[in-house]
This record gives structure tokens, sequence and C-alpha cells, in this order.
């Protein structure tokens, strides 16, 4: 649930500070002025829009999720890249569903939309998951790192982009 509140304080604040140490991210949000939080995928791609982490999905086990997401080209798509979305518990270790689909190929600056639909399994315990975001290279499977560049100079943050929140709901 940190990534939430991250995103709850970023609505109303900015960020006046912001380091990493090996596997942990430091942030300090002051009052004041917001400064969105920027994500991108290495130096291929810019998330520009789509289900953020302030948002909140219901689903019923059964059902399907559906959202959409706008990613800015930021070096040329050579048709060698995929997106996942998956739906997974918050230890990260259940995907209870998900969707995979190429990027195809696209030059710098354009758009690149995407409208995955995901059926959640009719045996998904109920409970609180979230949206998870990869990009990588559909031939080695090697995911591309989500970088935060927001304030700045790139800060690593995995190779995983947390979305919204879901609580699957029981039928």
């Amino acid at each position: 649930k940190t990534w939430h509140i991250v995103t709850e304080l970023d609505k109303t604040r900015h960020v006046g500070y912001r380091s990493s140490l090996s596997n942990m991210i430091f942030y300090r949000f002051d009052q004041g002025n917001t400064d969105d939080l920027q994500f991108r995928f290495g130096d291929l791609l810019r998330y520009v829009s789509g289900p953020g982490a302030d948002q909140q999905f219901w689903v019923y086990a059964g059902d399907d999720l559906c959202v959409s997401m706008d990613l800015r080209v930021l070096r040329p798509l050579d048709g060698s890249y995929s997106a996942g979305v998956h739906l997974v518990d918050l230890s990260g270790t259940s995907n209870a569903a998900g969707w995979d689909g190429g990027l195809g190929t696209a030059d710098v600056g354009e758009s690149v939309k995407a409208a995955p639909c995901m059926t959640v399994p009719p045996d998904t315990a109920p409970g609180h998951y979230h949206l998870e975001l990869v990009v990588y290279n559909w031939a080695t499977l090697e995911r591309l790192p989500v970088i935060e560049d927001g304030a700045g100079e790139g800060l690593p943050w995995q190779d995983v982009l947390v979305l919204a929140a879901v609580d699957v709901l029981p039928k």
C-alpha cells in the first residue's frame, strides 16, 4: 500500500527530496506546488496515462477487468517489445490474471495506446490486489527498468510499475 500513499501525497505536494539505496527508495514530499511523478521504461517509452496508483477498481471473480493506457515513444520501436499488465496480490507473488501484447513499431514522439482486458479467474480468492505494468523484449523476456524522472535525474524503480489498487469480490 505504500505506493498508493505516495501517489496521494503527490497530488497536493511536490517532491522536495528523492534518493535511493540498493532496493530502497526515499522521498520527502513538501507542501506547495505538485510535481507529478513521471515514469519511463528504460529509454524506450514514457508512461503518459492510464490507471494510476490513486485509482481503485472493484471486480467480481470471473468477470473482466479492462483498462486503457497511453505510452509515448522515446526511441523507435522495432516490433521486439511487448507490455504486460498483471493482477497480483499485495505480496507481488501471486499473478491472478494478466494480459500481454506486442507494442508494434512506432517512431519517436508517437503514442502507443493499449486497452487490455483480462478475465479474473472464478476461483480467484477475494481480497486486495493491484495492477502491475511491465515492458519487455519478447524474444529474451528481459524487462526494461522503470525509471522515475519527474524531479530531474532518473531514479531506478526496479522493473515493474505499480498501477491501480483492485479489490476482487466474491461472486
